[in-house]
């Protein structure tokens, strides 16, 4: 009987194992797929022009490589004026590492105007990319200027990349924020429904870290309506027995 029991036991870690395998690999062909995509706003149809209560915005898709040095440079002293003091207080703070950030290949902008007259209000820079073996979109820097914060120009951007996220099959929204910045905390808590990720260095007992990562899932699937088929489905059924 035992030995029945073992060989069923290691059945099903063999079978966790594959589905892991598919996952991983499905993960990476997701992100790929997402990458190569031009536009994204093009590509899903998304408002370029959205009405906010107070004035309109204009939002304008880049890659990396196709932002001008003149858009690099503003980006790069916004994100110096917000946070710079943030990352020292990390021990994070590299002019030259951000500048390299900020024109990788892998970033992408979401460029924000005031329209009319077309004036810069603030960006996004976020990426598809693989995090502890999912498929996710990670938010690495928003801003908005002074004098445009507080009028619905973040939340309105996070919901566009939610959207971006959802159709192009991304598990989860990530994203890092500076403990010691309370408004962006709760901010991205309170009024746009993420949570401490599982990956946060808090949960592993560290609570000297200075900041903390957040996610959203993207991914939902209420009990009624799961594929029992599906692969996460499988996952979950082998995680029930193997415990």
């Amino acid at each position: 009987m035992n030995s029945l029991r073992n060989v069923r036991k290691r059945q099903r870690r063999v079978d966790a194992e594959e589905d892991l395998s598919f996952s991983r690999s499905r993960a990476r062909s997701l992100v790929l797929e997402a990458n190569g995509i031009e536009n994204p706003l093009e590509k899903f149809e998304l408002d370029k022009t959205i009405q906010l209560d107070q004035f309109e915005i204009t939002l304008d898709s880049y890659k990396g490589s196709q932002l001008s040095l003149e858009l690099r440079q503003w980006c790069f002293q916004v994100v110096e004026k917000h946070t710079r003091q943030d990352y020292e207080s990390a021990g994070l703070w590299s002019a030259a590492g951000k500048k390299a950030e900020l024109r990788s290949d892998a970033a992408r902008y979401l460029l924000v105007r005031h329209y009319p007259p077309m004036t810069l209000v603030g960006f996004v820079h976020y990426r598809f990319t693989i995090e502890n073996l999912e498929n996710v979109l990670y938010i690495y820097e928003l801003h908005v200027v002074d004098r445009y914060q507080g009028l619905g120009v973040g939340k309105k951007v996070v919901q566009i990349l939610e959207t971006l996220g959802r159709h192009t099959k991304m598990r989860k929204m990530m994203l890092t924020v500076f403990k010691r910045n309370e408004d962006a905390v709760r901010f991205y808590k309170e009024k746009l429904g993420f949570s401490m990720d599982a990956s946060s260095p808090q949960l592993y007992g560290d609570m000297e870290c200075k900041y903390e990562i957040l996610s959203k899932d993207l991914m939902s699937f209420p009990e009624d309506c799961v594929d029992k088929n599906s692969v996460m489905s499988k996952l979950y059924r082998v995680h029930e027995h193997l415990n």
